[in-house]
């Protein structure tokens, strides 16, 4: 089975170091993959916050109503080498 996801998310947050408080627009723009069965996949996703990305690379290991999310991230800008570990949990209704 594969599966594929795009999202796009609105927020806004109003705190500002410099300014101490002003109201900013972010938009956050999701794109994922997965494919396996339904109790193992291979997830594959890319987050892009304004000019910011990220890429997930991971496993989901569970049941077909929930599951358990092991991987990693990795931002996929300029000069950052750094990887962050993933742990998340899934719940299918």
């Amino acid at each position: 089975m594969v599966s594929g996801s795009v999202q796009r998310l609105f927020g806004y947050y109003s705190y500002d170091y410099d300014t101490g408080g002003s109201t900013n627009a972010q938009t956050l723009i999701t794109v994922g993959a997965s494919v396996g069965g339904s109790t193992t996949r291979v997830l594959l996703d890319v987050a892009q916050l304004d000019e910011d990305a990220v890429g997930f690379l991971g496993i989901r290991l569970g049941t077909p109503s929930a599951a358990f999310d092991l991987g990693f991230g990795k931002s996929l800008g300029e000069g950052s080498d750094e990887t962050i570990p993933w742990l998340g949990v899934t719940g299918r209704m």
